[in-house]
């Protein structure tokens, strides 16, 4: 899998963890929005882009792993 769609994992209540697969270099808009239970995520450098509001009202609590050349340290 190369992109994670716009919309794919939005509500999603069960969400709590997410690693990004290394083979995933683009996230959609709005991917993962409203994923309330979400609170742990890991982003890897193979990640190029990441859409308008792809981690948009995540849990209080989330935090992000990032690796140090991906998109999204910028």
């Amino acid at each position: 899998m190369k992109t994670i769609g716009d919309n794919a994992y939005a509500s999603c209540i069960n969400l709590t963890k997410l690693e990004i697969p290394n083979s995933v270099t683009s996230i959609g808009d709005s991917a993962f929005r409203s994923c309330r239970k979400l609170e742990e995520i890991i982003i890897p450098k193979n990640v190029k882009s990441i859409g308008e509001d792809a981690f948009y009202d995540l849990s209080e609590n989330a935090f992000f792993y990032v690796d140090r050349e991906s998109y999204a340290e910028e």
